[in-house]
Order: C-alpha cells, then sequence, then structure tokens
C-alpha cells in the first residue's frame, strides 16, 4: 500500500499464475509493471529492480494525500517447501518538536505451527538483506539477471564473464559439484 502510484493496498496472488510455473509480467508502458518488480525487489534486498530509483522513500505513493498512509511491502513465498515473509514499512512520524521524520521498519519471518515467527528480535536492513540471499540463494545481482532480466538488460547475462556466468549458473542449478 502508499507504494509508487498505489495509494491503496492492492494484492497480487502469483500462486494463480504460477501453476504452470513461469509467467510474463507485461503489458503497456504506465500499467505498473516496474512497480511490481519494485516492490518485490524493495521487499527482498532493499533495492528497486533499476537500483537507481533511491531507498523505498523515494518509492512512497504521494498521490492523493497518501502521505498520512504508510507504505508497506508484504511478501509472502515458498522455497524448497518452507514458507517465508518480508516487510518493510516506511512512515511519517510527527517529533514533539513537530519535525516530520521518515521511520523504516524492516523483518522477515518463516512460517511454523501455523503462524510467522521472526528470524530476527532486533531486525537491521543488513541482516534482513542477507537472509533474502540465505533463502533464494541468489545475490541482489543476481536475481536481476536472472530472474527478472530488466527491459534491455538481458544483453547483461549474454555478455557477463564466463565466472560471472558459472556463479549464476552454478547457484540456479546447484551443481558445484560437477
Amino acid at each position: 500500500q502508499s507504494f509508487a502510484s498505489y495509494k491503496h493496498e492492492q494484492v497480487i496472488d502469483f500462486e494463480k499464475l504460477s501453476r504452470n510455473e513461469i509467467f510474463l509480467i507485461h503489458g503497456k508502458t504506465g500499467s505498473g509493471k516496474t512497480s511490481i518488480l519494485d516492490a518485490i525487489t524493495y521487499v527482498l534486498y532493499g533495492e528497486s529492480s533499476g537500483g537507481s530509483r533511491g531507498g523505498l522513500e523515494s518509492m512512497r505513493c504521494r498521490n492523493y494525500g497518501a502521505n498520512s498512509i504508510p507504505t508497506e511491502i508484504e511478501f509472502i513465498f515458498e522455497v524448497k517447501g518452507k514458507q517465508y515473509k518480508f516487510v518493510r514499512r516506511v512512515y511519517d512520524r510527527v517529533k514533539r518538536t513537530g519535525k516530520v521524520e521518515t521511520e523504516s521498519e524492516y523483518n522477515c519471518y518463516y512460517f511454523e505451527d501455523g503462524q510467522f515467527i521472526p528470524f530476527f528480535d532486533n531486525p537491521t536492513k543488513t541482516k534482513v538483506n542477507e537472509k533474502a540471499v540465505e533463502i533464494i540463494g541468489l545475490t541482489y545481482n543476481q536475481f536481476m539477471q536472472v530472474v527478472i532480466l530488466p527491459q534491455g538488460k538481458f544483453e547483461s547475462f549474454l555478455v557477463a564473464s564466463s565466472k560471472e556466468k558459472e556463479e549464476i549458473l552454478n547457484t540456479l542449478f546447484q551443481i558445484e559439484d560437477w
């Protein structure tokens, strides 16, 4: 909610799309494709899908009086039969002096016994980002090269050095033993 141009909560159920194991996000310019990808990469890695849009604070919806609504991204997904939830939240807090300060919250959870349990009591951006890499098995750069393939950037995987390609393919297909 309150992310990019979306003031109100938006829910995307990827489970319906993933029945065929692969799907394409497509649409006309301005239809919100990049916003979906930005939300996923922000919640997992703390960076936009383009890497140049700044922090989550810069993606806050400022339209339609949305300043008072916290920007929140929640992403629930499954890896190797286990469910995880990552959450990032940014909101404005008015200090006693009247100055408005932007605050951030982030954490990640694993699902056990019917509930999500936080990995960290005192989460930091670094810990949450590192947990995403550990769970998914891809760094932000690898995720960008093989999962998202930003428009016009597929060439970057094709022209990557042999060593970079080897690292990505080893991670994806777990072939380091071979």
